[in-house]
């Protein structure tokens, strides 16, 4: 085998392994946003457990808010424009982790984006959420400010 055959192989074989790692990227990335479409569909994208002196998110992010760190809540009917901004996932139907929005700033979102209304709430942090089905979300809602009411007496 002459140089230029043995430069000729080894060159074929690195084209193909980066086909098959182009493959394989491409594969997991679909399969990635194929199961948060799922996710989105079916409401199990994060889920928000209220306990009794705090706020636990799950999801592609996790994060806990002391019910006596929420600073300012409110319930929010049109989800407010803004984009992507660090760790996270955003499709046009979920956005979970680092967000930035025009009238919020920097926060953390836990959102399906096309079942309002969304709940905002302000620690140190600021937080955009809401649950799959609407009415969930205003239950949730009026339980934290209630919770809220109570910490404060």
């Amino acid at each position: 085998m002459t140089t230029d055959e043995f430069e000729k192989g080894n060159e074929k074989i690195a084209w193909i392994m980066a086909g098959i790692i182009l493959i394989i990227t491409v594969v997991l990335i679909g399969t990635l946003l194929w199961s948060t479409h799922q996710d989105a569909q079916s409401g199990n994208a994060y889920e928000i457990r209220l306990e009794d002196d705090c706020i636990g998110f799950d999801g592609i992010t996790a994060d806990l808010v002391k019910i006596k760190d929420i600073k300012e809540i409110k319930l929010l009917e049109k989800l407010p424009h803004g984009m992507k901004s660090g760790g996270g996932i955003g499709t046009n139907e979920l956005s979970v982790g680092d967000f930035k929005f025009d009238e919020i700033g920097k926060c953390r979102a836990y959102l399906y984006n096309d079942k309002s209304p969304y709940i905002y709430l302000k620690t140190d942090k600021a937080f955009l959420f809401n649950q799959f089905n609407p009415s969930d979300t205003r239950e949730l809602y009026n339980e934290i400010k209630k919770q809220i009411s109570h910490k404060q007496k």
